[in-house]
């Protein structure tokens, strides 16, 4: 079985500039020395009146002093909700919603069998399933 003559090439290839670059390698250390003026060029760093980047600074870390006065939280009507599966959703105010979603400026942070996890103003709040009680009787609305 017969090699490809295309990596034998690319080898010869890079062989060669590497010779030649090696080659003139000392020529162009010859030529940058004759340079004029190069050998006076000094770098000089001066930091007078920088801060040095290395250092840690303690910051002071002030917070202002704002008023904050809660607002109670929006109307939430929750219609329903189901949570037993990958994607747990809810009904609230008639609008599908999920984890994650906000709502009336209020963000849905969990849904499961204790209620709807919402947090307003970063506080969290836990709405519940209204439970409607039959009005129809004993059996309950049942057929007999």
């Amino acid at each position: 079985m017969k090699r490809p003559a295309k990596p034998i090439i690319s080898t010869i290839f890079i062989v060669f500039a590497g010779s030649v670059f090696s080659f003139n390698l000392p020529r162009v250390r010859e030529a940058a020395a004759q340079v004029p003026g190069r050998e006076d060029i000094r770098i000089e760093y001066k930091s007078e009146g920088q801060r040095d980047p290395f250092l840690q600074e303690e910051v002071e870390i002030v917070e202002p002093e704002v008023e904050f006065e809660p607002q109670p939280l929006p109307l939430l009507e929750v219609q329903g909700m189901v949570w037993g599966g990958t994607l747990p959703q809810a009904i609230i105010n008639n609008k599908v919603v999920k984890i994650g979603d906000v709502i009336e400026g209020v963000r849905i942070a969990a849904i499961d069998k204790n209620g709807i996890t919402v947090f307003f103003q970063n506080q969290p709040h836990i709405l519940k399933v209204p439970v409607k009680k039959s009005t129809d009787g004993p059996d309950n609305g049942q057929n007999t």
